[in-house]
């Protein structure tokens, strides 16, 4: 179900972190921090860490904490502990973020997850499978992957094919009701997947805001993956402020990435 390959995009479920998409100063990967520019590569650097992995009470944990090489990157300490644990139907990725009290001022950050499925999930055609979303519009892009300021109706509260959407995607989607942030992929062939977000405020007020919540579809039906991503935040998020969680020093921040199958 999940999408490898040793050509091009090669799949998975990397952790997005604490970038989601793009942050760009001057045509380069980068993003300020009060007088201070440091690097930033696409969807943050979570990608690429090296996790401690236990089982804990019929779950998966893996954890991860800043270091000197996140350092130079993002100048805050944290941690992440994510679990993963199957039920009924479905499979739950919950992520703890911790921001340091060691911290001077509060942490900003992004979240999601690139999950990457292969299309068809068992035979026939990519293009014949059938996407459907309550979001209400797309959010478009410029061309090196930052929103424009347009947008237009998403049109997906009907279930359509995703060939009519074109053989490769690069689609934000936004505009989600509370309860409602969810991005279906169905192979009439087989089955179908909801991917679901959601923040795990626990009786507290939510951080995260309404208008933070997206879906990203990157596809590419001739190589046979799908990416419903779920993100909250949006493209260039830590420069232009917006689609960020503020965590305070000593305060923890929970979310959830939910895969039901349909």
């Amino acid at each position: 179900m999940i999408y490898r390959s040793n050509r091009g995009w090669k799949g998975g479920a990397p952790w997005l972190f604490p970038a989601v998409g793009r942050n760009i100063i001057g045509g380069r990967p980068a993003w300020k921090h009060g007088e201070n520019r440091f690097p930033m590569p696409i969807h943050g650097f979570a990608k690429d860490a090296v996790w401690r992995l236990a089982r804990k009470h019929r779950a998966i944990q893996c954890d991860w904490s800043s270091d000197r090489r996140s350092r130079s990157y993002f100048p805050f300490d944290f941690t992440l502990r994510i679990r993963y644990s199957l039920a009924a139907r479905s499979l739950r990725a919950t992520v703890r973020v911790r921001a340091s009290a060691r911290n001077r001022e509060a942490m900003p950050f992004s979240l999601g997850n690139h999950i990457s499925l292969r299309a068809p999930f068992i035979g026939g055609n990519a293009a014949a499978c059938w996407i459907r979303s309550p979001a209400r519009f797309e959010r478009l892009l410029t061309s090196r992957g930052l929103l424009s300021g347009e947008r237009r109706a998403a049109g997906l509260r009907r279930a359509r094919r995703v060939g009519d959407l074109g053989l490769s995607l690069d689609r934000v989607y936004g505009g989600y009701p509370a309860g409602g942030r969810w991005f279906e992929l169905s192979d009439p062939e087989s089955f179908g997947i909801r991917v679901r977000q959601r923040e795990l405020a626990a009786g507290r007020t939510a951080r995260a805001s309404k208008t933070d919540y997206h879906f990203v579809v990157y596809a590419d039906l001739g190589a046979g993956f799908f990416c419903p991503e779920p993100w909250l935040g949006m493209p260039n998020s830590l420069n232009r402020r917006r689609g960020i969680v503020s965590l305070e020093p000593g305060r923890t921040f929970g979310w959830e990435m939910r895969l039901q199958f349909l």
